[in-house]
């Protein structure tokens, strides 16, 4: 008994040995190596240096000129380092306001303020895993934005992302669809419109009075101007378009029966809505089909 006592002396001495081994030890598992535990950098901070650009600029004029400024004022900042992102989303937000929204150079320059090389994948498993995914989807937002406006996408566009995220990178993907498929349809719309869009009165009024004269080739558009009349006190515009068969009906029409002015109705200019009127009169002579047999 004595042998196996000793052992069992030894063995728990040698067991206390390993737990105090064990706790001094704890300390030195604390360390983690996630960068998801270390202290990220102030994003409200960012979001709020960006946000002031944006509404300083507001105070000036509103043009495409002024928003590039911006843009330009935070690339040249010293030792820019983070808020990519931030400022992506607050550039996207005022777009609209400063009226660049279909501007494919200003998407460019929002995509230029990215750094090269940092985001990039480099292997097939960090692409699918989506390595930096608010980088990314920041990227894929604005895309997003482009194609709802109609912006078809350059081969420009498409080199600053493979420089920024790599070549098989989900933005780059996306880009490549959207310059195969916007390619395809973006002459489907048989009456185009320049863009960007104009937002003169007058040159929305001609678009939309040749979109609707479109249905006889030979329609002619005349734009009367006030200017032109001595007497005349208000300053505007009427355009008008009409085929010669529309003329000649008018030139016959007796002067003694009414003719009358319908609308407003409304048409169309990319997001622009014009009213327009038409002028109408009642038939002067019944017209008769002649019953044709088809046998």
């Amino acid at each position: 008994m004595l042998p196996c006592t000793r052992f069992s002396v030894k063995f728990c001495k040698a067991l206390q040995h390993c737990q105090r081994l064990r706790v001094l030890s704890l300390p030195l598992r604390t360390f983690h190596s996630s960068q998801n535990l270390q202290k990220e950098p102030d994003k409200d901070a960012d979001k709020k240096a960006t946000v002031s650009l944006f509404t300083a600029a507001r105070k000036q004029k509103k043009e495409k000129e002024t928003y590039l400024n911006v843009i330009y004022t935070y690339q040249n900042e010293p030792a820019r380092k983070t808020g990519h992102v931030q400022f992506i989303y607050a550039a996207m937000r005022y777009m609209d306001e400063f009226g660049v929204n279909e501007d494919l150079d200003v998407y460019k320059a929002i995509v230029d303020t990215m750094p090269k090389g940092r985001f990039i994948s480099r292997n097939l498993l960090q692409a699918e895993f989506m390595l930096y995914p608010r980088e990314q989807q920041s990227i894929i937002d604005l895309l997003e934005k482009m194609e709802d406006n109609g912006v078809i996408p350059d081969e420009e566009l498409e080199q600053m992302l493979l420089n920024i995220f790599g070549e098989y990178a989900v933005p780059l993907r996306k880009l490549r669809r959207m310059a195969y498929w916007q390619g395809k349809f973006k002459n489907l719309n048989p009456w185009p419109w320049p863009k960007p869009a104009p937002t003169e009165p007058l040159e929305l009024a001609r678009l939309a009075i040749a979109k609707i004269a479109s249905v006889d080739v030979q329609s002619k558009l005349t734009v009367f101007d006030t200017a032109t009349i001595k007497e005349s006190i208000d300053k505007t515009w009427i355009v008008s378009a009409s085929s010669p068969d529309q003329e000649r009906l008018i030139a016959e029409h007796p002067k003694d029966v009414a003719a009358y002015v319908e609308g407003p109705y409304k048409v169309w200019i990319a997001k622009a809505s014009v009213d327009y009127y038409l002028l109408r009169t009642d038939r002067l002579k019944e017209w008769k089909e002649d019953d044709v047999d088809d046998d």
